[in-house]
């Protein structure tokens, strides 16, 4: 199978199926989004808790 033959049925494939690579997408990101915003939130999620509870 040559390269080009492969990335045919890829894009193919893609656009037969538009909405759900669309929702696949979304779903990563937001999964990106959640943990960015955890890990940057973290830090001062536990100096709150400690200044409320210490």
């Amino acid at each position: 199978m040559r390269k080009s033959i492969l990335w045919k049925d890829a894009f193919q494939t893609i656009t037969h199926s538009l909405g759900r690579y669309i929702a696949i997408i979304l779903l990563i990101g937001l999964g990106t989004f959640v943990f960015v915003g955890l890990k940057m939130a973290g830090p001062d999620m536990r100096a709150t808790g400690a200044d409320l509870f210490c």
